[in-house]
């Protein structure tokens, strides 16, 4: 079994620079500063469980949180906004156009976050019986 800490040295090596990691075991939202060093904040939703992460364009972090229904922004510094939605959250993706879109899985619909926070929800469901979207990225065209 490999260590956490020879797992992330591996991440390091892979990944270089700054490196955003998830530590599930943690459920925080975690960052590897200049120096290699990993610092963890807290959520200000203590019960919250981090699932997804990417890194917007504004810098910032951007993770869900499927049990409270929110996603979160931290910056760099650890200062962490949350930002409320209709269902559960799981996967998120950085688009071309620098917004951060979301799968709600409980409603049939994708989200899109602007960096300053702004939420708007479309449905997608088609009447085709189609199931929670779970994954979610951008496509070569931007869509």
């Amino acid at each position: 079994m490999i260590s956490i800490d020879r797992k992330i040295n591996m991440m390091k090596k892979i990944f270089g620079g700054l490196l955003t990691l998830l530590l599930f075991s943690l459920l925080l939202p975690l960052r590897s500063s200049a120096t290699g060093q990993i610092v963890s904040y807290q959520t200000p939703t203590s019960t919250s469980g981090v699932f997804a992460m990417v890194t917007g364009d504004d810098g910032n972090l951007w993770f869900t949180m499927p049990a409270e229904k929110k996603v979160g922004r931290s910056t760099v510094s650890g200062s962490i906004d949350e930002f409320t939605l209709s269902s559960a959250p799981y996967n998120i993706t950085k688009g071309l156009d620098g917004n951060l879109w979301v799968t709600l899985t409980d409603d049939q619909k994708i989200a899109k976050i602007t960096t300053s926070g702004v939420v708007t929800e479309d449905d997608i469901s088609s009447g085709m019986g189609l199931r929670a979207p779970m994954g979610i990225t951008a496509g070569p065209d931007g869509n």
